[in-house]
């Protein structure tokens, strides 16, 4: 009986044991996040259709799809008037066209990343379709960058524009292109479906959106010669299966010279056909780090289920620059010191700015202009007439050069009307010494007191100075007087101060601005002092005295580069740069002939460096002239970081290349070797990983 009885309980036991090891699964996970981009199951017309007559085309996927951006992301070659009407109905996609379609041609849609699903928003990236409304398919292509002139970055999302033959200037400008194409985050284009043929090729941020250039401010960029229509080179790779079912999706047979479309289809089995655009990039075979042409010839694949092309093209790179432009605008002005007036134009003005009191009446010399470092198109303007500072509301006319509704340059004149509320002013405060009327011990009554509260000047000068810096001097306003005999400067031997013979020189452009300058010795201590009152204002405020010492940095601190120039067939500009995103210029060296180049005094750090082509000999950096067809002055940059340590000398030799290259290769050792590290360190997370199951 008791054996029954434990028989009994070990049942039930195990039961509940499986009853509960079965209720206790834990929440469902919802299976994997997906990652798959919509599936095109079904269009019309097909791609490659011939003799289409249609007003629409659908195209329907094999999940609900967002279409908002499809509007904005369409782009239709040969480029249509009116811009079609896009509507969903269910997983179908229609687009409606407002225009009739022209005969006999060739149509391209190229919806860009507009197309995405509806539940975790992957994109069907760069899908285009295309069809014919003739006989004839045309299939031709033409593709390359777009990449800045001045720094040999890619342009992302501009528009690339294709015109005829025999299209003028007068048409990029206010008319509309044939194709059209835009650019990705690499700069790159393609025009596909084009008829065989020469074309006009342009590149423009256009943004008006007009796809015309009539905005003189728009970036643009243009090939010097015609381009023509290609058939790319094509080799099979891998095996033919199931092109039964490809085959079916286009009718009839293509010209000899022609390719297919750039459009990519997967066949995954009979019923079910995968449309995706493959794009169009380099063969990441290309090893960047070694050859500075490796956009000689772009590769890319297209797949037709397990059969696969290969092709390559010869791409037209396009340097786009921003010009010099007469569409000037006065963005703001402001008043808010009683001496200083600030401008702000939407470009340089530098050349054209010219600025006249209107009320009340002075001399000619009552102010002058101070153009901010960098930006000619901000302004400082400077009372230096104590009389108009006072004045609480001044009439001023400006005038400079703006275009008009033609576009014709013009002298703009504005009239401005500056008020300043002379309560803020905090450089002179007037107070009493007692709230209330005293008298004093002859009865008579204490006068009101003034607190001047002298300026300071600001300078450069720290410690571990660079010996081959002037030490700059800064005044807070202008100066109506500055007596450099009361500034002094000292070598400090122990505590000996040794007084010694300087140059001072201000600055040109800059005029709040002096230089000090003095052959500084290597670990060396000095001494600056000027004295109190050594300078005064306009308004008649004296500056506070000045005295600072510091000692010169170590030579073994530094280190030199020695640039060996070869191939030098043009006045050019060495430019040393800091190893960041906006490449700082630290130091510019003219180069006119083959030879080494010292660049001494440099510290720690890592560097780039790049040469402009300077074709004019101007010394400086030139965007093009489009009506003269002048393309802008090539920057080449060195195609490795320079690694500075102290008390190296660093010694390299830069042929300049007779084809200049257009990409900007520039290997970074240390940053490879993180990449590195990084990736070794994956591998190991993921051995161990692998491991603790």
């Amino acid at each position: 009986m008791k054996k029954i009885f434990s028989i009994v309980a070990f049942i039930g036991v195990l039961f509940l044991f499986l009853f509960y090891s079965c209720a206790n699964v834990g929440m469902p996970t919802g299976g994997d996040k997906d990652s798959i981009p919509p599936v095109v199951v079904k269009m019309n017309p097909e791609i490659g259709a011939r003799n289409f007559e249609g007003h629409s085309i659908s195209i329907t996927f094999d999940e609900f799809v967002t279409s908002t951006g499809v509007s904005n992301s369409l782009l239709v070659s040969p480029v249509l008037k009116r811009k079609p009407t896009v509507r969903m109905k269910g997983k179908t996609l229609f687009i409606e066209f407002v225009d009739t379609l022209a005969k006999n041609t060739t149509y391209c849609f190229n919806f860009g990343k507009g197309i995405a699903d509806n539940n975790e928003g992957n994109k069907l990236d760069n899908f285009r379709t295309s069809f014919s409304t003739g006989e004839d398919f045309d299939s031709l292509m033409i593709g390359g960058f777009v990449i800045m002139a001045e720094d040999l970055e890619p342009v992302e999302d501009v528009y690339v524009l294709l015109f005829s033959e025999g299209d003028s200037l007068n048409t990029f400008q206010k008319g509309i292109p044939f194709y059209i194409a835009k650019t990705d985050e690499k700069g790159f284009y393609l025009f596909t479906n084009i008829k065989a043929g020469k074309y006009l090729l342009y590149a423009l941020g256009d943004a008006d959106y007009s796809l015309s250039y009539n905005q003189p401010d728009e970036p643009i960029a243009f090939n010097d010669s015609l381009v023509s229509a290609l058939t790319p080179n094509i080799r099979l790779i891998g095996r033919k299966k199931q092109m039964s079912t490809v085959d079916s999706l286009f009718k009839g047979e293509l010209p000899p010279d022609s390719l297919l479309t750039r459009d990519t289809i997967d066949v995954t089995g009979v019923d079910e056909v995968k449309n995706k655009l493959e794009h169009f990039i380099p063969s990441s075979s290309a090893d960047s780090t070694k050859d500075e042409n490796y956009y000689a010839n772009v590769i890319d694949t297209i797949r037709m289920g397990n059969y696969r092309e290969r092709i390559s093209i010869t791409p037209n790179v396009l340097f786009m620059y921003k010009g010099k432009t007469n569409n000037q605008l006065l963005k703001d002005y402001s008043r808010n010191k009683a001496d200083l007036i600030k401008f702000n134009f939407s470009h340089a003005v530098k050349d054209s700015f010219n600025v006249e009191l209107i009320s009340p009446k002075v001399s000619s010399d009552w102010a002058y202009l101070e153009y901010s470092a960098g930006r000619d198109s901000s302004i400082n303007l400077w009372i230096t007439d104590t009389v108009v500072s006072k004045i609480d509301t001044l009439k001023m006319g400006v005038q400079y050069l703006a275009l008009d509704t033609a576009k014709q340059t013009i002298l703009k004149k504005d009239t401005l009307f500056l008020a300043f509320n002379s309560g803020t002013n905090t450089k002179k405060e007037k107070r009493k010494k007692n709230k209330k009327e005293e008298n004093g011990e002859n009865g008579e009554k204490r006068e009101e007191q003034e607190v001047i509260h002298p300026f300071s000047f600001t300078s450069n000068i720290k410690n571990d100075f660079d010996p081959y810096d002037s030490i700059l001097v800064e005044s807070s306003e202008p100066l109506a007087k500055f007596d450099y005999k009361k500034i002094h400067l000292y070598s400090v031997i122990d505590t000996v101060n040794k007084e010694i013979t300087f140059s001072i020189k201000q600055d040109s452009i800059y005029l709040r601005k002096y230089r000090i300058v003095y052959p500084w010795e290597f670990e060396k201590r000095y001494l600056l002092q000027i004295d109190s009152a050594a300078a005064k204002t306009y308004a008649d405020i004296p500056s506070a005295k000045v005295d600072k010492s510091f000692n010169i940095q170590n030579e073994k601190f530094y280190g030199k580069i020695f640039m060996n120039m070869k191939n030098v067939s043009c006045p050019c500009i060495l430019q040393f740069m800091k190893n960041s995103k906006n490449e700082e210029v630290l130091h510019s060296v003219s180069v006119l002939k083959d030879g080494e180049v010292e660049i001494p005094f440099i510290k720690p750090d890592t560097y780039k460096l790049s040469i402009i082509l300077d074709s004019n000999g101007n010394g400086k950096w030139d965007p093009g002239i489009l009506d003269k067809r002048i393309q802008p002055e090539h920057v080449i940059y060195f195609n490795k970081v320079i690694k500075v340590r102290s008390n190296f000398e660093i010694h390299e030799t830069w042929s300049i290349p007779k084809n200049v290259p257009y990409k900007k290769i520039i290997f970074d050792e240390e940053k490879e070797k993180e990449k590195e590290k990084a990736k070794e360190k994956a591998r190991k997370n993921r051995g161990q990983k692998k491991d603790s199951f």
